[in-house]
């Protein structure tokens, strides 16, 4: 659950191996023997101090790419696309389309969270808006 995570770290151009390490480090300081959940300010203090609190996917060129999601809070549930580039379409289009600017409000960390399992992990819950 982490770990996948933690491998889009190298969308910023970060190795493998420094993944690895970054993955040790946090096994350290977060998963310390106890049950269940594990304490979430640690976890997003420790993600943020690694790849910064304010990236954006905007922020990460020379790739393009789109990471998938659900949006389980809406009705019926529908996928979400968080991606770091724009569309090649006018913006209503793109709109119409539901393609958010990646220069949006979502920071790199809190899109980490929102496409993976680490919430099932955590002490209190994050709430993470995408349009």
């Amino acid at each position: 659950m982490v770990l996948p995570a933690l491998t889009r770290v190298t969308l910023l151009g970060k190795s493998l191996r420094e993944c690895q390490k970054i993955y040790i480090r946090l096994k350290d300081q977060l998963f310390d023997g106890r049950k269940r959940p594990y304490d979430s300010e640690t976890l997003t203090k420790f993600i943020k101090d690694e790849i910064g609190a304010e990236t954006t996917l905007a922020d990460i060129t020379g790739k393009r790419f789109i990471i998938t999601t659900v949006m389980a809070d809406k009705h019926p549930i529908r996928l979400h696309l968080f991606r770091n580039y724009t569309l090649p379409v006018d913006t209503e289009v793109a709109a119409n389309l539901r393609f958010d600017d990646p220069k949006g409000e979502i920071r790199f960390w809190l899109q980490l969270f929102k496409s993976s399992n680490l919430r099932t992990l955590l002490s209190n819950e994050l709430t993470i808006h995408c349009s």
